[in-house]
C-alpha cells in the first residue's frame, strides 16, 4: 500500500503562494495561479455594493430585530441580508 502524509499550509500575503509543510519537516512553495482575479484589483472592487436595512419580524409583524445601513453585495436578496446580518 502507498504511504500517505498529511500536508499543512500557511498562506502567504499574496494570493497565489502558500508555504507547504510535509510529513519530514520541510518547507516548499505551493503556486496557485490566479484565474478569476488580478493583482491590479481587489476583488471586493468587482462587485456592486448598496446599503440596505436587514430586519426579522415575527409572525405577528412586530420587528425582532433591525439593523440599519448594511453594506451588501447589490444583487443579493432581502432574505439573504437578514440571514447575514
Amino acid at each position: 500500500m502507498a504511504e500517505t502524509s498529511e500536508l499543512q499550509f500557511e498562506f502567504g500575503d499574496t494570493l497565489d503562494t502558500a508555504t507547504l509543510d510535509n510529513s519530514s519537516g520541510e518547507k516548499e512553495k505551493l503556486q496557485i495561479p490566479r484565474f478569476f482575479t488580478s493583482k491590479e484589483k481587489h476583488p471586493y472592487d468587482l462587485i456592486n455594493w448598496e446599503t440596505r436595512t436587514a430586519s426579522i419580524t415575527n409572525d405577528k409583524g412586530e420587528i425582532l430585530f433591525k439593523l440599519e445601513n448594511v453594506e451588501v453585495p447589490k444583487s443579493w436578496s432581502q432574505t439573504a441580508i437578514n440571514i447575514v446580518a
